[in-house]
């Protein structure tokens, strides 16, 4: 989980232009590392403790929303290649962020 710690770093100091691939990259990590056999709510908490000792100063509500974030963007973009996914100009990490689960397809459809 010592990269997924370095990501989440990177995250928060990447620039806008490639602020989609950061958040990209930490989801897929984070989901790499979840294990399966534990119920969504667990893998989450898993995870919440690690960044929350790793990064003290930063209030809870932000971590919980910054790993569900990463998870969502990782979920909606995980078709896609490194290539396309950098290539993103005209949405923004929140845009994705906050597409209704119907209008996925959409997303990545326009990504492409």
């Amino acid at each position: 989980m010592g990269h997924g710690v370095t990501l989440y770093i990177y995250v928060n100091n990447t620039p806008q232009k490639k602020a989609i691939y950061a958040w990209h990259m930490l989801g897929r990590k984070l989901r790499t590392d979840e294990d399966s056999r534990k119920a969504q709510k667990a893998r989450e908490t898993t995870v919440f403790k690690l960044f929350s000792e790793k990064f003290p100063h930063v209030s809870a509500k932000t971590l919980e929303n910054d790993v569900y974030k990463a998870r969502r963007i990782y979920d909606i973009t995980r078709i896609l290649n490194c290539s396309q996914i950098l290539v993103i100009r005209t949405i923004t990490v929140d845009n994705i962020y906050r597409v209704a689960k119907k209008d996925i397809t959409k997303v990545v459809n326009y990504c492409k």
